[in-house]
């Protein structure tokens, strides 16, 4: 992994596929690279395109940049988030790296909530905006989106086998 020129590839010794990524652009293990983990217990996660990966990176570093005058929002905002331990380049592309909050469990389970009642990018056009409204309706109305989830379990355990269907499940 390197932090300068990214001529490192993400398949490389300690980087791979990170599996527990629930919803939005995964990686194949070729060309396309979604979120990623390494052996330090992090998760590099593809800036976006436009002016979204800028705006995310921006609010990961002044959140992580503890103020003594902080108010109560943003401390309590910040107790939700990973840490963030700033940016790499690999192969040309920006990850950030954040802590991997799964790693602590053998079976995490996990949920990805798109939360707003607006989806899209303040600058995106026309098709854009229709598409995301048209791929979950009660959005405007309700608040959010719930784009997946995964549910693991201790095979000891005594959990239905229905909820191995959750993990192939979308809700929308």
């Amino acid at each position: 992994m390197q932090t300068n020129n990214g001529t490192t590839s993400p398949t490389s010794s300690g980087i791979r596929p990170f599996l527990q990524q629930i919803a939005g652009h995964k990686s194949n293990g070729k060309e396309v690279y979604g979120c990623l983990e390494t052996d330090d217990d992090c998760i590099l996660k593809p800036l976006q395109s436009g002016s979204r990966g800028p705006r995310e990176k921006k609010l990961y570093e002044s959140l992580s940049q503890s103020q003594s005058d902080d108010d109560d929002i943003v401390q309590t905002l910040r107790s939700f988030l990973p840490k963030y331990y700033g940016s790499v380049v690999l192969n040309g592309i920006e990850y950030l790296k954040l802590q991997d909050l799964t790693k602590p469990f053998s079976h995490p389970c996990g949920i990805d909530i798109k939360v707003g009642a607006r989806t899209w990018d303040p600058e995106a056009d026309g098709d854009k905006i229709l598409r995301e409204k048209e791929k979950y309706p009660p959005a405007e109305v309700i608040g959010y989106q719930i784009l997946g989830m995964r549910v693991s379990w201790d095979v000891t355990c005594d959990l239905p086998p229905l909820l191995a269907l959750l993990d192939w499940f979308r809700f929308r």
